[in-house]
């Protein structure tokens, strides 16, 4: 029943969900919004830069105690390869290449603050990670990674739940 997405439950919304074969966010049982947003920022095509121009991006505190599972940048279309993970995320994951993060800072976050697997040919610099509960940077598997610049701080240990 979509009407029990509506409202302060942090899942995609009705219009967000609309038509599931062209959804933004699909949540059906197989899809990986079916928990709520798994993260600020999905990269799902090659070829992106995110300059975060000096700002900031965290998880609000609301939002920090409902999704336990969450990273700032997701560097693929799901946080899990296919037949993993706590459910079925889908088969087609789409795990990005050529992807550059830089000059800014990743703040609270519940697991991680670029999380990805499976990902070639990523550059992170001038970033300041800190606020994380599981891992600053967790890229699995991934090729040709440059880390130049970058400050993992203190993982997050004020954990209310």
């Amino acid at each position: 029943d979509i009407s029990k997405l509506e409202g302060d439950d942090w899942m995609p919304t009705s219009e967000q969900i609309a038509g599931d074969n062209n959804a933004k966010y699909p949540i059906n049982q197989y899809g990986p919004y079916h928990f709520g947003f798994f993260a600020a920022i999905t990269v799902e095509v090659n070829n992106v830069i995110i300059d975060l121009c000096g700002y900031t991006i965290s998880q609000s505190p609301e939002h920090y105690l409902q999704q336990r599972f969450f990273s700032i940048i997701e560097t693929a279309s799901s946080p899990f390869i296919t037949s993993q993970g706590p459910g079925e995320f889908g088969q087609n994951v789409k795990s990005s290449s050529w992807i550059k993060v830089k000059n800014g800072n990743l703040g609270l976050s519940s697991h991680s603050s670029i999380h990805g697997n499976n990902n070639v040919n990523i550059i992170l610099e001038d970033l300041y990670l800190y606020d994380w509960e599981q891992a600053g940077i967790g890229l699995n598997g991934s090729e040709n990674l440059i880390i130049r610049n970058v400050t993992i701080d203190r993982n997050h240990h004020n954990v209310p739940v």
